[in-house]
């Protein structure tokens, strides 16, 4: 049967706008999860190696400590290094900063939404668009 000689009905575009919003949620979604997750990982490695090294640390002050008196110059400074590294390891950061993460989910978010702002902007052309797109093949 052919639909040449009849007219056609258009078809309803309307839930492409919707669609895309469940698509865009959806990698935000997945964005920031494997932000966190990453950075949960990184986390709990760096924080077990900082645990090891701490304890490494602390044993080779402890061992220069009970000899404090006997101390010879280069000793001393040895332990004031040991110390001076066993602050810093003590004092360093477990994971990147929230900013930097925050800035990771913003560059990684701003051409899908782009994109969808585009797409919202563009319903009524998108929908003549799929509109012929069906009608060439006879939908």
């Amino acid at each position: 049967m052919s639909t040449k000689g009849r007219a056609r009905e258009p078809h309803d575009a309307s839930l492409i706008v919707p669609f895309a919003a469940v698509i865009l949620c959806a990698c935000y979604g997945l964005t920031i999860a494997t932000i966190v997750s990453r950075r949960w990982l990184v986390a709990r490695i760096v924080g077990d190696e900082r645990s090891r090294r701490l304890a490494d640390l602390g044993s080779q002050i402890d061992a220069l400590m009970a000899r404090v008196p006997d101390l010879s110059p280069e000793d001393e400074r040895r332990l004031d290094q040991l110390r001076r590294v066993y602050d810093d390891v003590h004092e360093s950061p477990l994971t990147i900063t929230r900013s930097s993460a925050v800035g990771r989910i913003v560059r990684t978010a701003l051409v899908p939404t782009l994109s969808f702002l585009a797409l919202a902007a563009a319903e009524g052309y998108v929908e003549r668009v799929l509109n012929k797109f069906l009608d060439w093949f006879g939908s």
